[in-house]
C-alpha cells in the first residue's frame, strides 16, 4: 500500500507554542516521517528549524535558558509608541542564529510561512527567498512589533487569517495534516484587564474564527493535537518553556495510538 504523505502544520499562540518542540520530539522518536510543514507566528519559527533538519535539542535548550532578566536585557527593545510596542531588532537577531541567511530552497523538508496582508487582508503564503524576514513577518503580532516589508507588501503575523495552517499544507500535496493548535477553549478569566492580557484575549478571540474556519474546509483529512494549558494568561510568558514543551510530549504520546491507526 503507498504510503500516506504528511503534512505538519504549526499554529500560532506566542510562548504556548514552545510545545511544538515536545510534539516533535515524539514524533521523531517514533519515526513518523514528514513530508511537507507549514506555520504560522512560532509554529512558523519550530517550523522552519524542524523543516532545515536541525537538532530540536539545540533549540529545546536555548528556550530553557530563558529566564526573566534574560527577557528584559536581551529582548525587550521599546519601540515608537506610534507604530509598536517593540522595534522587535533584539528578537529577530536571537531568532536568526538559527536561520542566520538560510533559503527556503535550502529547507530538508518543503516548507511554507503563513503571514498577512495588512492593505489586503489576505494570507500570504511565502516560500521563496531568505527565511528569517518571512519568519519575522509571520510573527509580527499587531501592536507589538510593527510591520514587516517585504517586496510591496507590508505584513503582519499569520494567526490573524490562519492560526493553525492546515489548509496550506493540505495544498502541498499531504494525504494527512497533522496539525497542532494551541488555541484557547475555554473562556478565559480576567479580573482587571491590562495591556498583555488583552492584547492576548483580543488575538485568541482573532484565531479562534481562523481556525473553525479551516475546520470546516480540511476537518476530514487533519488530525488535530491540541495541547492543554494549565494557565490561560501565559502568552507572552517565554520563562515556561520547561513546562510548555513537556505539555506538548503529553499530548503527542496521548494522540499517538490514534494517530498510527488512521496512518495505517
Amino acid at each position: 500500500m503507498k504510503r500516506k504523505k504528511i503534512g505538519l502544520a504549526l499554529g500560532g499562540g506566542g510562548a504556548r507554542g514552545l510545545a511544538h518542540i515536545g510534539v516533535l520530539k515524539v514524533l521523531q522518536k517514533n519515526n513518523l516521517k514528514i513530508d511537507y510543514v507549514t506555520g504560522t507566528s512560532i509554529g512558523a519559527i519550530v517550523g522552519a528549524y524542524f523543516a532545515m533538519g536541525l537538532d530540536l535539542a539545540i533549540l529545546e535548550q536555548d528556550y530553557r535558558e530563558i529566564d526573566k532578566k534574560k527577557i528584559l536585557t536581551k529582548f525587550l527593545d521599546l519601540g515608537n509608541p506610534l507604530r509598536s510596542i517593540l522595534q522587535g531588532k533584539k528578537i529577530y537577531d536571537y531568532i536568526k542564529r538559527w536561520f542566520g541567511e538560510v533559503e527556503f530552497k535550502d529547507t530538508a523538508i518543503p516548507l511554507k510561512i503563513i503571514s498577512c496582508d495588512l492593505i489586503s487582508g489576505q494570507p500570504a503564503i511565502l516560500d521563496k527567498g531568505k527565511l528569517m524576514p518571512a519568519i519575522q513577518a509571520s510573527y509580527s503580532v499587531p501592536g507589538i512589533f510593527p510591520p514587516v516589508k517585504i517586496g510591496d507588501q507590508y505584513l503582519i503575523d499569520g494567526g490573524v487569517v490562519e492560526s493553525t495552517p492546515a489548509e496550506t499544507v493540505k495544498k502541498m500535496g499531504a494525504d494527512l495534516v497533522i496539525a497542532v493548535d494551541l488555541i484557547i477553549k475555554d473562556k478565559m478569566k480576567i479580573k482587571e484587564p491590562n495591556i498583555i492580557n488583552t492584547l492576548s484575549r483580543s488575538y485568541e478571540i482573532i484565531r479562534n474564527q481562523s481556525i473553525q474556519y479551516t475546520l470546516a474546509k480540511v476537518k476530514k483529512d487533519c488530525f488535530f493535537i491540541t495541547p492543554e494549558f494549565n494557565s490561560q494568561n501565559d502568552f507572552f510568558d517565554f520563562t515556561k518553556a520547561d513546562e510548555f514543551i513537556k505539555i506538548g510530549e503529553k499530548a503527542a504520546e496521548k494522540a499517538l495510538p490514534k494517530l498510527r491507526k488512521i496512518i495505517g
